[in-house]
Parts: C-alpha cells; sequence; structure tokens
C-alpha cells in the first residue's frame, strides 16, 4: 500500500489484532468510530503532506507534489486546499519553464545566430510566452531594434533612397543656380 503520512494510523482490515488487544474485544460502534477517527486522522496527515510539499516545492519536487495532490482528492479533502495546492504546483511549471528559456536567452547571446533577425524574434517571442522577466525581454528588444536598424537594405528601399538622392541633388543645383 501507500506509506501514510506522519502521525496517521492505518486502517486496520476485519479480524486483524490492535495493539490493544484483537477487534472482537470491542463493540461494532466502537470499531466504527475508531474508522472514522482514523480517517479523519489520515485526511489531516494529508492536508499537512499537502502543505508542506506545497512550501518545499522546488525542482525536483513536482512528482511528490502530484501525488500530495491525487491522494488528497482520493480521501476528499477540502476543495479549496486541493485548488491551492494545485495553483501552487502550477506556479512552480511556469517558475521553472521561466528559468529554462532565460538560460535559453543567455545561450542565444553566446551563439552564432545570435546576428540573425528571425532567430531573435523567435527567441523573444519564446520568452514573452514564458513570461521571462523584464530585463531579460529588454535585453532581446534592443538587441532586435538594433539588428533593423544594422540590417542590409531590401530592393524597393534601394530605389526608394536613389530616387530620394536624385530629387535632393536636383533641387540642391537648382537653389544653388538661382543664387
Amino acid at each position: 500500500g501507500e506509506p501514510l503520512p506522519m502521525g496517521a494510523q492505518p486502517r486496520l482490515s476485519q479480524g486483524e489484532a490492535t495493539p490493544e488487544g484483537s477487534d472482537g474485544d470491542r463493540s461494532e460502534v466502537a470499531a466504527s468510530s475508531d474508522d472514522e477517527e482514523n480517517q479523519e486522522e489520515y485526511k489531516q496527515g494529508v492536508e499537512e503532506i499537502l502543505k508542506s510539499t506545497g512550501k518545499n516545492l522546488k525542482r525536483g519536487k513536482t512528482m511528490a507534489m502530484k501525488e500530495a495532490i491525487s491522494t488528497a482528492k482520493k480521501y476528499g479533502l477540502e476543495t479549496s486546499k486541493i485548488s491551492e495546492a494545485e495553483k501552487k504546483l502550477d506556479e512552480h511549471k511556469k517558475q521553472q519553464h521561466r528559468e529554462e528559456v532565460e538560460g535559453e536567452v543567455d545561450a542565444f547571446f553566446n551563439s552564432a545566430v545570435v546576428g540573425d533577425i528571425k532567430q531573435t524574434e523567435k527567441m523573444s517571442k519564446r520568452a514573452a510566452d514564458a513570461d521571462c522577466r523584464e530585463g531579460v525581454m529588454d535585453r532581446l528588444q534592443k538587441h532586435l531594434e538594433q539588428l533593423m536598424l544594422m540590417r542590409s537594405l531590401e530592393e524597393g528601399e534601394v530605389q526608394l533612397a536613389k530616387e530620394y538622392l536624385k530629387q535632393s541633388c536636383k533641387e540642391f543645383v537648382q537653389a544653388a543656380a538661382k543664387n
């Protein structure tokens, strides 16, 4: 079976002896009352495990938290406490993902594709989706802006620049000839 939480007593099947004697020595009402007390103690133990696992949630402990939530559901713990534990687990998973992506951003800035606009846009979107810290997002945004300013002109832009230059030269020559 499953390990019992601290302080919880195992539920005994009929015919098993208790430390105080055998089940046959007590009435069924007393046995029923003990079962309810054991069930309540077990629920309290599960609640304590849920709280302590939630407080100490860190990398490598997500499976323990999932098991604690599952056990809490199985034993009918209050839904608000289960919801709170599920929320902590979700927040923990998001934090883990955010940390992983922030590590990827650091690796990106040391990679060969750091000068590629499309790769920078992809990394920026990935960081935004992971809700990375503002400093990480600013660094990516400033880098992307710099890449956009430094990129080669596209063919249409080259043509516009030539037309602008011709027009400016004509206006300059006309203004100089008038004076």
